[in-house]
């Protein structure tokens, strides 16, 4: 082995120390303190809130160390463990962009992945209870937000195996109707703070079947659904222009019949 061979390890191990130390010496004392702090509140963190105090330390660390990589990685954990999944992501990629070389980069890295799986699995629980909270009987009221009652059509809103949701029509107060004897079906899929549906009305003697598009807005903590949904006016109906005039939108859709939007509002019946 020739002496530069030999020599090469010390030379390796040398700029590594002298590295490190220089690195060592770029943190502040002032902001490992704030570090140092946050580790210690967050240790003794017992409920979510208890973590808001060492976030705050950890950002006062990065404040003043802004390219520290640990203290991304700290604050991460933390945001971590206070349910602020995206911020958890946010700072452990931060943490893996300072220190692209880290010895634990595997193990960030399926951090990042385990939160991930922790945000659908919240998002799929969010929406579940989002639809158990609407599922069930409800009630036309057309004086909406008074409670007298002139409308007395039963809605019925089911969650089906599939996860679909259908809201049925019956005519009365009575849900014991089949979805092939009901005479409109709204199948919606989530919208923002409500649904958007498909919406279909079965035609009889004097009216067309209709297909078309409806939205459920979920108002009043849920106790109320706000529902835009078109009907169908003959061309050659007395009262159009009224309808017209009182509806949210209009068109064309047949030969001697035009869609009027309306809007009617079902309260959940006590």
């Amino acid at each position: 082995m020739t002496n530069k061979k030999k020599l090469l390890p010390i030379i390796i191990f040398l700029l590594s120390a002298i590295f490190n130390n220089s690195y060592s010496q770029t943190i502040p004392e002032s902001a490992r303190e704030k570090y140092v702090m946050g580790i210690t509140l967050r240790d003794q963190a017992k409920n979510v809130s208890d973590y808001d105090l060492p976030i705050a330390k950890f950002k006062d660390a990065i404040a003043l160390a802004p390219s520290w990589a640990d203290a991304y990685k700290e604050l991460g954990l933390t945001f971590e463990l206070a349910g602020q999944f995206d911020n958890a992501i946010s700072y452990l990629n931060k943490y893996l962009t300072f220190n692209p070389s880290a010895e634990d980069r595997r193990k960030a890295q399926d951090e990042i992945y385990i939160i991930k799986a922790k945000v659908e699995k919240e998002i799929a629980e969010k929406e579940i209870a989002k639809k158990n909270k609407i599922k069930g009987q409800w009630y036309r009221n057309d004086n909406y937000p008074r409670e007298t009652v002139t409308s007395y059509f039963g809605y019925n809103l089911l969650i089906h195996e599939d996860g679909t949701i259908k809201l049925y029509m019956n005519k009365g107060i009575n849900w014991t109707y089949t979805e092939e004897e009901t005479s409109e079906i709204f199948q919606c899929t989530p919208h923002g703070a409500g649904y958007r549906c498909n919406y279909y009305r079965r035609g009889d003697s004097q009216f067309p079947d209709l297909k078309s598009e409806a939205i459920i807005n979920v108002i009043e903590n849920g106790t109320v659904l706000e529902v835009h949904r078109p009907f169908l006016v003959p061309s050659n109906d007395p009262y159009l222009n009224k309808y017209l005039k009182e509806g949210t939108y209009s068109q064309s859709y047949s030969t001697g019949w035009v869609i009027v939007g309306s809007v009617f509002y079902l309260c959940r019946m006590k």
